[in-house]
């Protein structure tokens, strides 16, 4: 068995689809006496999970480029400076020098320091008595210019054939906080920001003057870059690069016989750089699938990486067959997500019927891509047939506004139910009788199987790509994409609210269950590599 698994993610915080899938495959592989790490650099560890899962924040690993004041810089030749310098940011140590000279004003108060060698030149100013600026010159064509400011490191300049080609600029606390780079003709091409913990913030790019692609970083990781043209934004890619402080500690711990997994696609590409004997699994969740998401340069950046990986997880087979033809991954397999297999608390179906009203529900994000609109629609068509239709929405985002505004023009705002984020899922299920799904895209359809599982049929769009895999015949209905007039007829259909309908969903709902998905997780971790 395999002693260590680890998931990686590039946060924990929220209350996200692919965190709660996170939160259940590390709890299941501890129940099953794996060690359990969880590694990401936002948010903390959540109460749901198992007290043996071990969390831990990347930016707790370390932190980078902050000095130690209480370290006593060492002299060129490896003695102590008279003047204590604290806040240089590298202490010196070079071999011997074969000369050095000292230059002293008519005061006889030290100006200079010369530090001679083969190919080597240092020049060390003094004013004051304290160090002003040292000069170090290589080989005769390259120079680096450190300049001091009441005593600590202020900028340090680097020179070639005389040309200057980078500056990096220090705060009073010795952190770098800016770094700028010039080409031969001394334009300045990049400009990178960072943290009061020395970490990388923002680089921005540019040509001619003007800013041509922005990089912003999280943590120790590349995560977002905007490409611009004119000062508009043309392009965006959301990806994360590797952190070689981060890669020492995982390849430290991690090798033959352990599993490394990315539970999302930001985390992908970097476990793929990784140089390590475990067996790593890729798992690709988000709907980018869909031509013209604005996510798309992303996706395809994952999906490059995941060749190097032993396994790279798709949601459903549409997804797989959609990366094999336009990308030829050859490493794919089909893994849907799992749902908990703890007792649920529903009302049955013969009391439902006995309700004054038939309850419909809709459980997503309230942004553009879940189309909730359409299901506003199809209901205020749908209740002019039905009075005793009532629909409830679940969610949050930043469409809320606009659907609330939608249902008030279409005079049902007082059947249409704006419910927030939910938690409990007993809540949300236990006496709803048909659950709907009008998404432009999908990456599964997670709601589709809570819903199922509490006996409640599904009436969905028949977008790309999860649907269709779930929805089995009996548990619920396909439509069209985009069809309102059919979702309004299907709405009607007195079919999915049968108790046929009701326990054809308990059934489909239990081909999803944690003991059933995630053994399929094992199988790729036993066999490893092989």
């Amino acid at each position: 068995m395999t002693n260590k698994v680890l998931l990686c993610h590039s946060t924990i915080a929220g209350n996200g689809a692919t965190i709660s899938v996170l939160i259940e495959q590390a709890n299941f592989f501890a129940g099953l006496d794996y060690e359990v790490e969880v590694i990401t650099f936002s948010g903390s560890k959540d109460s749901r999970f198992d007290e043996r899962v071990k969390v831990t924040n990347i930016n707790s690993l370390s932190k980078i480029n902050i000095i130690d004041s209480s370290v006593s810089v060492l002299s060129l030749i490896g003695k102590k400076i008279t003047t204590r310098l604290p806040d240089l940011v590298t202490s010196y140590i070079f071999k011997p020098f074969s000369r050095v000279n000292f230059v002293f004003n008519s005061d006889k108060d030290l100006v200079s320091k010369v530090y001679s060698a083969f190919n080597y030149k240092i020049i060390e100013n003094y004013c004051d008595g304290s160090i002003s600026s040292i000069q170090k010159y290589y080989k005769k064509f390259k120079r680096r210019d450190l300049r001091f400011k009441n005593g600590r490191l202020n900028y340090v300049s680097y020179y070639e054939f005389g040309v200057k080609t980078k500056t990096n600029y220090y705060n009073g606390i010795g952190l770098k906080y800016l770094e700028k780079i010039w080409n031969r003709e001394e334009i300045e091409v990049s400009r990178t920001q960072f943290t009061n913990s020395g970490l990388i913030s923002k680089i921005l790019k540019k040509h001619n003057g003007q800013c041509v692609q922005e990089e912003k970083f999280k943590g120790f990781f590349r995560e977002l870059v905007v490409t611009k043209n004119l000062g508009e934004d043309v392009g965006t890619c959301n990806y994360i690069v590797k952190s070689n402080i981060l890669n020492r500690y995982i390849e430290s711990r991690y090798g033959e016989g352990d599993a490394i997994i990315s539970v999302n696609q930001t985390m992908l590409h970097y476990i793929s750089t990784l140089k390590t004997k475990a067996t790593t699994i890729g798992q690709v969740h988000n709907s980018w699938l869909s031509q013209g998401s604005e996510y798309m340069a992303s996706f395809e950046f994952a999906i490059k990486s995941s060749f190097r990986l032993n396994r790279t997880v798709f949601l459903t087979s549409g997804a797989l067959e959609y990366i094999k033809g336009n990308y030829g991954v050859r490493n794919g397999i089909v893994i849907p997500n799992a749902i908990s297999d703890v007792e649920k608390k529903f009302t049955p179906f013969e009391e439902k019927l006995m309700l004054d009203e038939i309850k419909l529900v809709i459980v997503a994000r309230l942004t553009d891509i879940k189309q909730i609109d359409h299901a506003i629609k199809a209901f205020s068509l749908a209740i002019k047939e039905n009075s005793r239709l009532r629909l409830y929405i679940y969610g949050e985002g930043p469409s809320r506004g606009k659907l609330e505004k939608l249902a008030r023009e279409l005079e049902v705002s007082e059947f249409v139910f704006f419910m927030g984020y939910e938690s409990n899922k007993d809540q949300i299920y236990s006496d709803k009788s048909l659950l709907i799904c009008t998404s432009k895209a999908e990456s599964f359809g997670m709601t589709l199987v809570e819903a199922n599982s509490y006996g409640v049929p599904c009436l969905s769009y028949d977008c790309p790509y999860g649907p269709r895999d779930i929805i089995r015949d009996g548990s619920g209905i396909l439509v069209d994409l985009n069809d309102i007039t059919e979702l309004t007829n299907q709405i009607l259909n007195p079919l999915l609210y049968t108790k046929r309908y009701s326990n054809e969903s308990l059934v489909n709902a239990d081909r999803f269950l944690k003991k059933k998905i995630y053994t399929e997780y094992e199988k790729i971790i036993e066999k490893g590599t092989n």
